[in-house]
């Protein structure tokens, strides 16, 4: 199992990728890869991501075209129903101008691979698990 947590910033995003066993418990998951990348250089939250993953490739940290089984990111400003930023709070820079939406991720080439995806106000790896636990109605 593979969960993308990350913090999505007006200056940077900070993104980790885990990896688990299926008990869901944060003991039994390890960092794989943690990368910092500057918000500016993106057009978006999907090409954020995309990258990450590109670097984690390169790395020898993920496989490419692996399942990410949650993708659970805090991004500055208002969130709505855990998939939408419903707000701007720093409309002339990333990621607040990006508009995002968890469709973002789930829709195009991303959607391929990411299962789950939730928008947090704060990123807690526990509530990650919560939240994007299989059967939960958090999709």
């Amino acid at each position: 199992m593979l969960i993308i947590n990350g913090d999505i910033g007006g200056t940077n995003g900070r993104l980790e990728l885990y990896e688990g066993g299926s008990e869901m418990a944060a003991t039994d998951f390890t960092l794989k890869f943690a990368s910092t990348l500057p918000s500016s250089n993106f057009k978006g939250l999907a090409d954020l991501v995309s990258t990450f993953l590109q670097n984690a490739t390169k790395e020898g940290k993920y496989n490419d075209g692996d399942i990410i089984d949650g993708c659970c990111l805090a991004v500055c400003g208002p969130v709505k129903d855990e998939a939408f930023m419903c707000g701007p709070v720093l409309p002339a820079q990333p990621p607040t101008q990006w508009k995002a939406h968890k469709d973002d991720l789930v829709k195009g080439p991303l959607g391929k691979i990411i299962k789950r995806v939730c928008f947090t106000a704060y990123c807690s790896f526990r509530y990650i698990l919560i939240v994007l636990a299989p059967g939960l109605s958090h999709q």
